[in-house]
């Protein structure tokens, strides 16, 4: 079975990328044959070549009223390929290239998934995407219920997964020593896109409650921005600076988190709305204890008080007493960590790829 995994993006500018290619490298030593398509040059193309995955390159413009013409082309453009290149399903990974993948593969006869990770939704572009769709996967019930709201019926929500050994193999980074820590001050770890909807700023006014407390602690933020959202980033380092905050330090986008992770004390997930949370994960993997908002895929995948913390969404306050809460007693964060390593045994990659590739069993070979 040839199987065309259509990417978004050619950067790659968060998990949903990263879980596509692990995803897409996981059906390389089955019988299944993946080919990457992607929008262009760039690091997933670089990823993919590494692993062996062959990749072609097609462009999924922004859509307009008066894109509309090129958008026929492309579209039958795209079947075309999809055709000569012997596909048996088409594999989207994101919103911008289900309008072209959905309708050139409808019109090249070949079954179409469209795997979704966000939690908002176009009125009329998600419907449009859905009518092109045989079936939708979800990557949490947070993002299917918005789905549902779009009376689209076909979802099944599938949880990302991880290569949980190569996780915890990852050796851990000396952190006191690379950014000049004072020795036993507690590390708070934040990972993500530096967008609004991340919850930077509330963190930065939690630093703000913990150093006026005396509390001793040195937070990393791990991340980086789209060209768009440079504004708020401005903005965010502006407040920091004017806050005073010299123990808050924002590193940029590290390939080595899960290492960082392993030396950090906790993980801060801050977000306005995560879709799923795969730094939640990732962080139990390295039983790193995490303290979350109660909203979205974090509020769906955490059991408070067990394997992880959930405060209220937008409250700096209720923040910094957790974490606060948490640096103040080990015996707690041992007893998450604990939980919570037990816990990333329930999100293998290799469960993700035998449930991914029900579906398309179910398509191609309908009984």
């Amino acid at each position: 079975m040839k199987i065309g995994f259509i990417f978004n993006q050619s950067a790659i500018i968060g998990g949903g990328e990263i879980s596509f290619i692990e995803l897409c490298a996981a059906f390389t030593a089955s019988d299944l044959d993946p080919i990457a398509i992607v929008p262009g040059s760039g690091e997933i193309e670089e990823r993919l070549t590494a692993l062996k995955i062959p990749a072609v390159h097609t462009e999924f413009p922004h859509l307009t009223p008066f894109s509309l013409p090129a958008w026929f082309k492309r579209v039958r453009m795209l079947a075309k390929t999809f055709s000569e290149l012997g596909l048996d399903l088409i594999h989207v990974n994101g919103a911008r290239s289900m309008l072209y993948a959905g309708p050139a593969a409808r019109h090249a006869g070949i079954p179409c998934i469209w795997h979704n990770r966000v939690l908002h939704r176009d009125r009329l572009l998600d419907r449009f995407r859905g009518r092109y769709a045989n079936a939708v996967i979800a990557n949490s019930h947070a993002v299917a219920a918005t789905l549902a709201r779009m009376r689209i019926t076909n979802v099944t929500v599938v949880y990302n997964g991880f290569d949980l050994d190569a996780i915890r193999r990852q050796t851990p980074l000396d952190l006191h020593r690379e950014f000049q820590i004072a020795h036993g001050v507690p590390v708070i770890l934040a990972v993500g896109r530096l967008s609004q909807w991340k919850g930077f700023d509330d963190l930065i006014e939690s630093c703000v409650i913990l150093e006026k407390k005396g509390v001793p602690f040195f937070c990393m933020i791990v991340g980086k921005s789209l060209p768009e959202e440079r504004r708020y980033v401005a903005a965010l380092l502006d407040h920091q600076k004017k806050c005073g905050l010299s123990n808050v330090h924002f590193t940029g986008w590290r390939n080595d988190v899960n290492a960082i992770m392993k030396s950090a004390t906790l993980l801060a997930v801050p977000s306005h709305g995560e879709p799923f949370g795969r730094i939640i994960v990732e962080a139990w993997a390295c039983g790193l204890p995490v303290v979350a908002t109660n909203a979205g895929g974090p509020a769906e995948l955490i059991k408070n008080g067990e394997d992880g913390l959930l405060v209220e969404m937008k409250d700096p306050r209720a923040l910094a007493a957790a974490i606060e809460d948490l640096l103040a007693h080990p015996e707690k964060r041992a007893a998450l960590s604990r939980a919570g390593t037990i816990r990333a045994n329930d999100f293998s990659l290799e469960r993700h790829k035998e449930m991914v590739a029900s579906i398309y069993k179910r398509l191609v070979h309908p009984t």
